[in-house]
């Protein structure tokens, strides 16, 4: 039977660690102007507040381990983390949405069938989701109000 001695165990840990933040790190600048270069926007035409709200959702800081880890995930198989970019950014979109959804819901309150959308301000507003779903009205619309 082998015995590993905990402070050998540990020290190879923090190396790891150190390891795996160094990459993000390294990692984080491409990742963000990706994110800016494939981030979908509403054409300037339309007069709205969609971009402010997408931008608002996005950048808002964060670690961006979900991009990394995709990164991470096409080297490991041999691939080039920077052909895989666009599938990273993917990523994040996928989990900023998910937040803002997330909150969407209220649960507990009587207001069954409806979605509560906290806008910019701070003040809440109940919407019955059938109008919602019929006037297929956007989260920046209901977001900015």
């Amino acid at each position: 039977m082998s015995f590993i001695e905990p402070q050998s165990t540990m020290s190879k840990q923090n190396v790891k660690n150190a390891e795996l933040w160094r990459y993000v790190e390294e990692k984080r600048q491409p990742i963000e102007k990706s994110l800016r270069e494939f981030l979908p926007l509403a054409p300037p035409q339309i007069e709205t507040r969609f971009n402010e709200a997408v931008e608002y959702a996005l950048f808002s800081g964060g670690k961006r381990l979900r991009p990394v880890l995709t990164l991470l995930g096409a080297e490991l198989f041999g691939g080039d983390a920077e052909m895989v970019l666009p599938a990273a950014c993917a990523a994040e979109y996928i989990h900023t949405s998910s937040l803002i959804f997330d909150d969407f819901p209220v649960r507990g309150d009587g207001a069954f069938g409806c979605v509560r959308v906290i806008n910019k301000n701070q003040s809440v507003r109940h919407i019955q989701k059938t109008d919602a779903d019929q006037n297929r009205q956007t989260f920046a619309e209901l977001f900015m109000q």
